[in-house]
């Protein structure tokens, strides 16, 4: 019986200098492979954007969102030297733009320019949600952010925050509150200013805000947290009251409002009205970095700056680093506020 027949064919035998000859071959495909992919990398942002760039707003125009979006597209679009669309696809508070960009080709052509409560209050109340907007995009930058201001209708008995808070525990669910829309960034805002002083008030869910500013000035709510960019003008011409700004420093505009960290109330300068742009999950870090430094020049143009701060916001160019780990701060904290309030939305 020949045995060598039934034994697997065998390769030639190499000697110490071959494999070390043949590795040494390996290594220089794998080197030349990782060259070539790094030189495409580069070439790729370099050419970024090579056609006509699309930032996909969530709202409908005439809102916060579009109105950034409209009023940056212009002066970004010079920088990228490519037309920027500025497209509203509306509907689910925002979750479907964000669904929408997240199953976008993610080269960087398509962007998403996102709300506080789109991001990172949307996953507490929607929790079935199809895409979760902090897990399943790429974070490019926080673009403008606006303190919450607490304002009053202008009957409103407390004129001052320390007879606001006597008058509420006095008479508990007595207070209206009038919020936005149910797990809006102003609704939270609401629900932890009552968990932090231990008040209850009675909130009442509006459509947006402008019907509330209706109602408010006509009495038939007591009270609103509001944007500086929407409760500055009512500030000024003395048709509100106004009893605190929720955040850390007083505002140049309202000096004499105080703040939420003067007042002793935790946590409600961690809650405001901010957008920012992001990008599909899986988009190159060098483009999303690129996306960022234009974002920088462009706000280094003063036209644009100063239109943004007249509207009563400030200008904001994060990192993609720093812009993530407040993303995540921010989710958290929506997190224990949504469950120490029980707020629940039926679907």
């Amino acid at each position: 019986m020949d045995v060598s027949a039934s034994q697997p064919a065998r390769g030639p035998v190499r000697t110490g200098h071959q494999r070390r000859e043949r590795m040494n071959t390996i290594a220089g495909v794998l080197t030349a492979a990782a060259v070539l992919g790094c030189a495409q990398a580069v070439a790729q942002v370099q050419d970024y954007p090579t056609r006509p760039v699309r930032i996909i707003v969530g709202f409908p125009p005439g809102g916060g969102a579009d109105a950034y979006a409209r009023l940056l597209a212009p002066f970004l679009s010079e920088k990228m030297g490519q037309p920027i669309a500025v497209e509203n696809r509306t509907g689910a508070n925002g979750n479907l733009a964000t669904e929408f960009v997240s199953k976008a080709a993610p080269d960087g052509h398509v962007l998403l320019l996102s709300t506080s409560s789109a991001m990172v209050a949307a996953p507490h109340a929607f929790p079935n949600m199809p895409v979760h907007p902090v897990r399943d995009l790429a974070h490019i930058s926080m673009c403008v952010e606006s303190e919450f201001i607490l304002i009053t209708n202008p009957g409103f008995e407390a004129k001052n925050y320390a007879d606001f808070i006597a008058l509420a525990r006095k008479t508990p669910g007595k207070v209206i509150h009038a919020s936005p829309g149910i797990g809006s960034a102003n609704h939270v805002a609401g629900e932890l200013l009552s968990l932090r002083t231990g008040i209850k008030m009675n909130t009442v869910h509006y459509r947006g805000s402008g019907p509330i500013m209706t109602d408010l000035l006509a009495n038939q709510v007591n009270l609103t947290i509001a944007s500086v960019a929407l409760a500055e003008p009512y500030i000024k011409s003395g048709r509100v009251g106004s009893l605190m700004v929720m955040g850390k420093q007083r505002l140049a505009q309202f000096p004499d409002i105080p703040t939420s960290v003067e007042l002793g109330v935790k946590d409600l300068d961690q809650i405001s009205f901010w957008l920012g742009l992001h990008a599909p999950k899986g988009t190159p870090k060098p483009i999303v970095d690129k996306v960022q430094e234009l974002l920088v020049a462009t706000y280094k143009v003063d036209a644009l700056r100063e239109r943004i701060i007249a509207s009563g916001q400030r200008p904001i160019a994060s990192t993609p680093a720093a812009f993530t780990a407040r993303l995540e701060s921010d989710l958290k904290l929506y997190g224990e506020i949504f469950k120490a309030a029980n707020i629940k939305i039926e679907q």
